[in-house]
């Protein structure tokens, strides 16, 4: 996956919605892991390779990759 890596371009990323703790239902506290003062934030990122499309399997490897970095929960998160 790493020699794939230097190939992807970050095209965009993106906050598409951004949910207070506060206002968060308690099963999303719970699978989440949130915290008091912490955001539930929805993030789109837009990866391209120069000359091929994703596949699937790529981008499940991708999210995968990125998902423990963004998260800070106390629990794991949401999984594919």
């Amino acid at each position: 996956m790493q020699g794939f890596l230097k190939w992807l371009d970050i095209k965009e990323v993106v906050i598409l919605e951004r949910t207070a703790f506060a206002n968060l239902h308690p099963k999303a506290v719970e699978r989440l892991g949130a915290v008091n003062g912490q955001d539930n934030v929805l993030v789109r990122i837009i990866l391209r390779h120069p000359d091929r499309t994703l596949r699937k399997e790529e981008a499940a490897d991708m999210y995968s990759m990125a998902y423990p970095i963004l998260h800070q929960g106390n629990a794991d998160g949401y999984k594919l």
